[in-house]
């Protein structure tokens, strides 16, 4: 309600077809003038009686004493302006005709009853309680919209904290993987030298085999030869299960790289190599 008061400056200065805003209301007689233009409004129906609109005007005076302009801007607002019957009664009643300067009221009527007066502001002035009640609603309001913000606000600094503490995982996560890689570099052999050495020996192996059989096949063999043929048969035979048993330790190897490296860049190259090197051998390992 105060708030519509304030947006429309005109009304205070058309209300009761008297200007206020250049009237001193802290000056006897513009305390006076401005207890006069609350109590029409009082004698409007506000108050039962004229004692009691006389009761109700000051203390609606003295409750809002320095923002007398908004006051009367919200009961106008409200109630709309009052008829000049009613502010001829208002000054009669304090003593303030209208053709003269207002003056101080000796004795209001109602003076002498205020003191009597024990229920609250609250209830004996309607507009007087919808005033405070609605500025209690934005008040309450606004404590509802700071208590969010400062909850989103601790939130946000929660998952920034998170955010961080990720971050920081996520780079040590990344040092250790390339870490581990060098590792692996270092420590496999590399597999381009490995697959030339296997098929060199593969071919060495061959030919070897080929000799063997042309020796045999010539007629008139002598026992030392064919004797040297059994020597270099089973020293054939031994260097080949050697070879064999090296071939199954290296698929060992690259089989356990494959289980523990399954994301390898590797793991597609170790598969074909895997592949070849069980064709060298004569049935596939248990």
């Amino acid at each position: 309600m105060m708030g519509d008061a304030q947006s429309l400056p005109s009304r205070q200065e058309a209300l009761l077809a008297a200007p206020y805003a250049s009237t001193d209301s802290r000056a006897p007689a513009g305390r006076l003038e401005m207890l006069s233009k609350v109590l029409a409004f009082c004698l409007m129906g506000l108050s039962q009686d004229e004692a009691e609109s006389v009761t109700d005007a000051e203390s609606l005076r003295r409750k809002y004493e320095g923002l007398e302009g908004e006051l009367l801007s919200a009961l106008s607002e409200k109630y709309g302006h009052p008829p000049g019957e009613f502010v001829e009664r208002a000054r009669e009643l304090l003593g303030t005709p209208l053709n003269r300067a207002p003056r101080e009221p000796r004795a209001p009527p109602a003076e002498v009853g205020r003191t009597e007066v024990a229920a609250p502001l609250t209830a004996l002035h309607p507009i007087l309680a919808c005033m405070r009640r609605e500025r209690e609603e934005e008040d309450a309001s606004w404590r509802r919209v700071h208590a969010a913000a400062k909850e989103m606000l601790v939130s946000l600094e929660k998952m920034e904290l998170r955010v961080e503490e990720q971050e920081v995982e996520l780079a040590r996560l990344t040092s250790e993987h390339s870490r581990r890689l060098r590792a692996e570099e270092a420590e496999d052999p590399n597999p381009e030298a490995l697959r030339a050495n296997l098929a060199s020996t593969v071919t060495h192996l061959q030919l070897t085999l080929l000799r063997l059989r042309g020796a045999t096949q010539r007629g008139g063999v002598s026992a030392g030869v064919l004797s040297d043929v059994e020597y270099k048969r089973r020293m054939l035979s031994v260097q080949q299960r050697e070879e064999e048993d090296l071939i199954r330790v290296y698929r060992r190897v690259l089989r356990q790289h494959l289980t523990s490296h399954s994301l390898s860049p590797l793991c597609e190259e170790i598969r074909r190599v895997d592949a070849q090197l069980r064709q060298l051998l004569p049935e596939s390992p248990v």
